[in-house]
């Protein structure tokens, strides 16, 4: 059987990183991912008390994704940040909430599962 070596030149998987092409492949993919999430997205009806201030705010939660995304840099980034990059959010107040649960309610994972359904493409 042949030996082969392979020499990788990490300035130019670094370069590859950073190119409009890769952060394109990025939106792509979190624009799957946000779909899914919208998608799964309960809508609080009256009287559901995700926040503990029991007001509800219907369909505020589906209504609160979004996606940012950038060539380098992304916000808050301590490792890999020098690369595409791709992120999808929900800042509703209740966010934290839904998607970790609070006071013995269950967690609804929202983004986590839109992440892996996502990622399956």
């Amino acid at each position: 059987m042949a030996k082969v070596t392979v020499d990788l030149d990490y300035a130019a998987i670094g370069e590859l990183m950073r190119t409009p092409e890769m952060e394109a492949e990025m939106v792509r993919r979190g624009l799957r991912v946000l779909e899914n999430a919208i998608a799964t997205a309960p809508v609080a009806k009256e009287g559901d008390d995700w926040d503990g201030a029991g007001d509800g705010h219907r369909g505020r939660y589906k209504g609160s994704f979004h996606l940012t995304h950038g060539p380098v840099g992304m916000p808050g980034a301590t490792v890999l940040g020098d690369r595409a990059w791709c992120m999808v959010e929900n800042d509703a107040p209740e966010a934290l909430y839904v998607e970790y649960g609070s006071r013995g309610k269950e967690p609804w994972h929202i983004l986590l599962g839109a992440l892996l359904s996502g990622a399956r493409d």
